[in-house]
């Protein structure tokens, strides 16, 4: 006979579950161009383009899970992942210049615990697959208690070195441009400590900050004469360490009936800036984000005829700072870093109005009200408001809906 856990008459005082799991996904996305032309440059000798790339995922989970009083809780993952991505196949002699596809497994394991200590509330996790290619390695713990009457801290230390997206070491395309095989790339590498300051009432204020190493991204480097005509993306692993530091308040106040609601965020990215002068974008800032970030949501919740209707209604008010916003690229279906245009510093005010009547629902939204105002006041005030770059974000326009369960 073998003891592996103290002896206890509490039948519950230990709880050891064993169990398995098993998962498959398949992705796809396909890009077609029936008419070509030269937005993203020359193309190789074909009548149209249809670029594709597939992943399929495979990921066989065994799993420990153990609880006790006095161990707390400890749960042990053993991980079996198996990766297939493939670009398309084209019959011309692009294919022989470089792979396309992928095939990659995995084995890794996770450990998790958590328990209460002397007032702390512990949680550790850390994480390694074996293999050396295309590994994984994470580690994590959270500590947090409360201090004094209402108020609670939390401090925590998040590190995780990871390989990148499949398609920045590998993508075929009929367009000239955009094929590489970056197979040498190195993991990009996070550090992340918070610290979290919050009141049941008052709100929650939060610091954190990052680091990161080989940090890697799509970037476009089209040329400036070329601006918003053509699109040309590399991709690119920056050597230099980025700092990355995010305050962030979060408060919701009620008054009654009256709710108000604010998020309150300022973000600061320490990165080196080495731009040539005859080249745009020739070493770009590799992570931009808005300074500030502000949103205010004011509302009335209430209830009428016996509580059979309540509604909400109320204002919310956006705004963040002017900052070079990442674009999109169709072809590649990813956000594209660049330092040409900003977007940003504008004021964005939407108005709602959300009931519920028994099993129906309904709401009702006012969008960028704050648009027809701007433009009542001042004419020739110019249209700046853009969800992207070259992207206008919509103007005035007015969402319905309606939600009727016809059985409950």
């Amino acid at each position: 006979n073998y003891k592996i856990t103290p002896f206890s008459k509490d039948t519950l005082a230990y709880k050891v579950s064993i169990g398995y799991s098993s998962s498959l996904e398949n992705k796809s996305y396909t890009f077609i161009h029936n008419r070509p032309n030269t937005y993203f440059f020359e193309k190789y000798d074909t009548p149209n383009v249809e670029d594709s790339t597939t992943l399929k995922s495979l990921e066989n989970k065994l799993f420990l899970r153990f609880k006790n009083s006095s161990i707390g809780n400890l749960n042990l993952d053993l991980y079996h992942h198996n990766w297939k991505y493939k670009t398309g196949y084209n019959e011309y002699a692009k294919d022989t210049i470089i792979s396309n596809n992928l095939n990659i497994s995995r084995i890794s394991t996770k450990v998790t615990w958590d328990k209460k200590l002397f007032g702390l509330s512990t949680k550790l996790m850390a994480y390694q697959s074996s293999n050396k290619d295309f590994s994984t390695s994470a580690f994590s713990f959270n500590l947090s208690r409360k201090i004094f009457k209402d108020f609670n801290l939390e401090a925590s230390y998040k590190y995780r070195s990871q390989p990148l997206n499949f398609n920045s070491y590998l993508t075929q395309s009929d367009y000239k441009e955009y094929n590489w095989d970056n197979t040498n790339l190195l993991n990009q590498n996070f550090s992340t400590g918070s610290l979290i300051l919050s009141h049941s009432k008052w709100g929650s204020f939060k610091g954190e900050l990052t680091s990161i190493n080989n940090y890697t991204f799509f970037y476009n480097n089209t040329p400036f004469l070329y601006l918003n005509e053509r699109f040309k993306t590399e991709v690119f692993q920056t050597d230099e360490k980025i700092n990355y530091l995010k305050l962030r308040f979060d408060q919701s106040l009620n008054f009654g009936k009256l709710t108000w609601a604010n998020n309150l965020q300022y973000q600061k990215i320490d990165q080196q800036k080495n731009l040539d002068d005859n080249e745009i974008l020739g070493d770009p800032l590799a992570l931009n984000v808005p300074e500030f970030l502000i949103r205010s949501t004011l509302m009335l919740s209430s209830a009428m005829f016996n509580n059979s209707l309540f509604f909400q209604t109320g204002a919310t008010f956006f705004y963040f700072t002017d900052f070079y916003a990442d674009q999109f690229n169709p072809l590649l279906s990813e956000f594209v870093t660049q330092n040409n245009t900003k977007i940003g510093n504008y004021p964005r005010v939407d108005i709602f109005f959300n009931s519920k009547i028994q099993s129906s629902r309904i709401f009702l939204k006012l969008e960028n009200v704050s648009a027809p105002i701007k433009h009542l006041i001042n004419i020739d005030a110019p249209y700046n408001y853009y969800a992207g770059p070259f992207v206008p974000y919509r103007d005035f326009s007015v969402r319905f809906g309606l939600i009727w369960n016809f059985f409950d």
